[in-house]
C-alpha cells in the first residue's frame, strides 16, 4: 500500500513518532522540488 501511495502521488511515507501526549495529532511535510522562490 505504501509502495503504491508513494509511486501514485510521488510523496515519501515515513512512520514518526514523538510527545503524543502534548497533542492529538502531528504531520510532517517537505516539498520534493523547492525552487527558493515564495
Amino acid at each position: 500500500m505504501l509502495e503504491k501511495f508513494e509511486r501514485d502521488y510521488e510523496v515519501s511515507v515515513m512512520h514518526a513518532w514523538g510527545m503524543t501526549e502534548m497533542s492529538p495529532l502531528g504531520t510532517i511535510g517537505a516539498f520534493k522540488h523547492w525552487n527558493g522562490r515564495t
